[in-house]
C-alpha cells in the first residue's frame, strides 16, 4: 500500500527498525541466559563426574566395588536433583541414586569422551520434565580392569520455569518497546515536520496584500535551509513581479484617463451647438492626434507583454541616429512648445541595432 504522509512513512520505517533491532536482542539475550545456564549445569556435572572418578580409583579389588554404593551414596547426598549410575565393564549396574532410571539411557550411548574429558551436554525430556546429562568413563583402581561407564543427570525443570517467566516478561517489554517505538517516532516525525507544516500555513498566508511574509533560515533545519531560501526568494520574486504589475497598472490608468478625458471633453463640447464643417473638421483632428496617442500606449502595453514573455526577436540593421533624433523631434515638437521646452541636434552617428526599439528608447 502506497503511503502519502511522510510522517507515515517515517514512523513505520523507524518503527520497523526499532522491532528488528529489539527482537534481535530479545532473541541473543534469551540465547544468552539458555546458554549460561547450560554452562552451569555442565560445570555442576562435571563436578560430580570427578567425584564419582575419585571414588572409583579407591577400588583396589573386586570385593571393594561392593562399597562403591555406600561411598557414593554419602558423596551425593543433599542433591535431590541429580541422577548418577554407574555400570562397570560387565556391563553390571555397579551404582544408581534412587529413582534415576531416567539417566541409565546414557549409559547405553557410545561415549564420545574419554577418561581425561567430558562428553557434550545431552538434553531431552521424560515423563513431562526435562533433563541434561552427560556420560563418560571412569577408572577404577583395579589393575587390568576397562573403566567403568558413568552417566549423569540433572533435572533442569526450575531452570525451564525461570526461562518461561523470563522469556515471556521480555517478550512483553519488547511488545511494549515497539508500541512506544511506534509513538515516539510518531511524535518525533510531527516534531521534525514541524518546519514544512510551518512553510504550508505561510502559503496559505501569501495574497496580494500578503507577500512580504519570510521564513527565517536560522530556526530551519539544515536539511531545509535549500527549500526555505529558495522559498523566500520566490516570494520576493512574486511580490517584485506584484508591485511591478501594480504600478504599471496605476500608471496606465493614470496614461488613459487624459487622452480618454480630452475625447469626451472635445465631443461634448463640439455637440453643445451646431458648428461648421471646419470647426468640426478641427475636432476630428484633435481627436485624431489623442487616437494616435492611445494606439502607442497600447502598442507600448503589447510590447512590455512580449517582452514579459520573451517573444520579442530583435532585429539588426545599419540606423542612422540623426535621422531617427529628427523625426521624433517632429513628432514632439508640439508637446515641446506647449510645455516650453526647445529641442536640438547636435551630431550625427551610425550603430547596429532594431530600428523600432531604439526609436521607442529614444522616445521615452
Amino acid at each position: 500500500m502506497k503511503l502519502n504522509s511522510i510522517t507515515a512513512r517515517l514512523t513505520l520505517f523507524f518503527s520497523t527498525a526499532s522491532t528488528l533491532v529489539l527482537l534481535a536482542v530479545g532473541t541473543l539475550i534469551g540465547t544468552l541466559v539458555n546458554a549460561h545456564f547450560e554452562e552451569q549445569d555442565l560445570m555442576e556435572l562435571n563436578g560430580k563426574l570427578e567425584l564419582v572418578r575419585h571414588a572409583l580409583l579407591k577400588v583396589q579389588s573386586p570385593a571393594d566395588l561392593d562399597e562403591v554404593p555406600a561411598s557414593l551414596s554419602d558423596a551425593l547426598i543433599g542433591h535431590p536433583d541429580l541422577s548418577v549410575s554407574v555400570r562397570g565393564a560387565d556391563h553390571r549396574l555397579l551404582f544408581t541414586t534412587p529413582e534415576a532410571i531416567f539417566a541409565t539411557h546414557l549409559l547405553d550411548q557410545p561415549r564420545k569422551g574419554n577418561i581425561a574429558g567430558t562428553t557434550k551436554l545431552v538434553q531431552w525430556e521424560q515423563n513431562g520434565e526435562f533433563y541434561r546429562g552427560i556420560s563418560a568413563a571412569a577408572p577404577t583402581g583395579i589393575e587390568g580392569l576397562p573403566p567403568a561407564n558413568v552417566a549423569l543427570a540433572i533435572n533442569i525443570e526450575h531452570h525451564q520455569a525461570f526461562m518461561h517467566a523470563f522469556e515471556h516478561n521480555l517478550w512483553l517489554a519488547i511488545a511494549t518497546g515497539i508500541l512506544l517505538t511506534v509513538v515516539l517516532g510518531w511524535i518525533a516525525a510531527r516534531r521534525g515536520l514541524a518546519p514544512i507544516r510551518e512553510m504550508a500555513e505561510l502559503a496559505k498566508g501569501i495574497s496580494a496584500s500578503h507577500l512580504g511574509n519570510r521564513l527565517n533560515p536560522e530556526s530551519t533545519p539544515t536539511e531545509l535551509i535549500g527549500l526555505a531560501t529558495a522559498f523566500n526568494e520566490m516570494l520576493a520574486r512574486l511580490e517584485d513581479s506584484f508591485h511591478r504589475l501594480s504600478d504599471f497598472s496605476s500608471d496606465l490608468a493614470h496614461e488613459l484617463r487624459t487622452p480618454i478625458s480630452n475625447l469626451m471633453t472635445q465631443t461634448q463640447v463640439a455637440l453643445s451647438k451646431a458648428r461648421s464643417a471646419d470647426e468640426y473638421r478641427e475636432v476630428l483632428y484633435s481627436n485624431l492626434e489623442e487616437y494616435e496617442r492611445l494606439a502607442r500606449m497600447i502598442s507600448d502595453m503589447l510590447f512590455l507583454a512580449k517582452a514579459d514573455n520573451g517573444l520579442i526577436t530583435p532585429s539588426n540593421e545599419m540606423i542612422e541616429l540623426s535621422k531617427e533624433i529628427s523625426e521624433l523631434f517632429g513628432f514632439y515638437e508640439a508637446f515641446a512648445e506647449e510645455q516650453g521646452v526647445s529641442l536640438a541636434l547636435t551630431g550625427e552617428g551610425r550603430v547596429h541595432g532594431d530600428r523600432l526599439m531604439l526609436r521607442r528608447a529614444f522616445s521615452n
